[in-house]
């Protein structure tokens, strides 16, 4: 059974072992409604985290695009070739100049630099925004889900299974 803080419109904002004199002195239940709700809002962030670093990760992953006729991949995960890479497809964008571009073609696993024409790197760019506007809408929908769990009336167990079951 915790003891809790409470802020000034009473809600309560910390659990403790054992009581805080002139801070946490009154004691719940860990089944009260509101120890549930704090226990339950502090996995929403948690959850929310998650999702931020699975969305972090699935646009590191790169993207892939058939601007060169066929399916190739794009790495987007740091590093030189990123850097570089990222400012050679938005020049050959908007300067309408061709590139040489480190790229891996799907079927075969072979990476190489590839010459690609400035429509071809604008091809490849508009991909990636896609996918990247995709996974936006992921995230925001799964960040929808985050905030409807609400523990009212539920254990806390009941709660966290909803929050389990929102996944990348």
């Amino acid at each position: 059974m915790p003891y809790v803080e409470r802020d000034g419109t009473l809600k309560v904002i910390g659990l403790y072992g054992s009581p805080q004199p002139g801070k946490a002195e009154e004691l719940l239940r860990e089944t009260d409604p509101e120890v549930v709700a704090f226990y339950i809002d502090a996995d929403k962030a948690s959850k929310a985290r998650e999702i931020n670093l699975a969305f972090q990760d699935a646009v590191l992953r790169g993207i892939q695009s058939s601007a060169l006729g066929t399916p190739h991949h794009y790495p987007m995960n740091g590093g030189k070739q990123n850097v570089e890479g990222q400012l050679d497809l938005v020049a050959a964008a908007a300067a309408n100049v061709d590139v040489v571009y480190t790229c891996t073609e799907v079927a075969t696993r072979t990476e190489a630099r590839r010459l690609h024409t400035a429509a071809q790197m604008r091809q490849v760019m508009l991909d990636g925004l896609a996918l990247k506007q995709t996974y936006i809408g992921k995230k925001s929908g799964l960040f929808a889900q985050i905030r409807a769990v609400d523990s009212t009336g539920k254990t806390y167990d009941q709660a966290k299974a909803e929050l389990d079951a929102i996944v990348w």
